[in-house]
């Protein structure tokens, strides 16, 4: 699934949105960026309740990393700036 992240950068917290291919869209929570790693939760309620947990590392447009989860498991994340 795809998704488009909206992010605002202030010293090192991280706000912003979310937004998956089929509409849905969650808040950033607890974002943060250190160096180059960006971390951020979100919550999720379709198919069913869940908290993500981002772990990204940014490269120039690109990012890549992880997101895990004790009710969605695990899996990879790349990304590049639109």
């Amino acid at each position: 699934m795809s998704a488009t992240l909206s992010l605002t950068v202030a010293g090192n917290v991280v706000t912003g949105t979310s937004s998956r291919s089929d509409g849905l869209t969650a808040a950033i929570v607890d974002g943060s960026f250190d160096g180059d790693v960006l971390t951020y939760d979100i919550e999720i309620h379709d198919p069913a309740p869940a908290r993500l947990h981002f772990e990204l590392t940014v490269s120039g447009d690109t990012l890549f990393g992880v997101f895990t989860s004790a009710q969605a498991g695990e899996g990879k994340v790349t990304g590049t700036r639109i």
